[in-house]
């Protein structure tokens, strides 16, 4: 099963930037030649994808959405793209909410939110700026699951 490291080289850095994964985005099969930086933000309850890109990719626009952020509700287009994380054989073919991410001079061009995350689990350690996304770990209280505490 998939594992891979979505950490910084530091914490400094992983505290400036967070869990980054390389993900390819397109509307249909994407490809090397569409690959950006995505942050991995359990913050974010759906995923979406920067508004430029989503633009320049001529991705479809198919609904609008009111979101709640940290600046209040605002109504932002949704998409219709494919996105792939190859180092975890992970791809979604669907809605992606556009949002103006690299207009606040963001390094990330998408971010997966918790509709990614919940199929994963990941391990964060800012002490040292390692974050490790695997899907190979038991959930707790699942067969095989050695947590102290949890159900057998």
């Amino acid at each position: 099963m998939p594992t891979t490291d979505c950490g910084a080289s530091s914490p400094a850095a992983l505290e400036v930037h967070g869990p980054t994964l390389s993900v390819r985005i397109a509307f249909g099969e994407p490809t090397a030649d569409n690959t950006y930086p995505a942050l991995v933000y359990a913050g974010a309850t759906q995923s979406c994808i920067d508004s430029v890109l989503a633009v320049a990719l001529s991705l479809p626009i198919i609904d609008r959405v009111e979101v709640s952020g940290v600046q209040g509700r605002d109504e932002h287009n949704v998409c219709l793209a494919r996105v792939n994380v190859p180092s975890l054989d992970w791809t979604k073919t669907g809605r992606f909410i556009v949002v103006d991410i690299l207009d606040g001079d963001q390094l990330h061009a998408a971010i997966l939110g918790r509709e990614f995350l919940s199929g994963f689990c990941m391990m964060y350690e800012g002490r040292i700026g390692t974050v490790v996304l695997s899907n190979d770990v038991p959930a707790f209280g699942e067969p095989g699951d050695t947590q102290e505490g949890t159900p057998e």
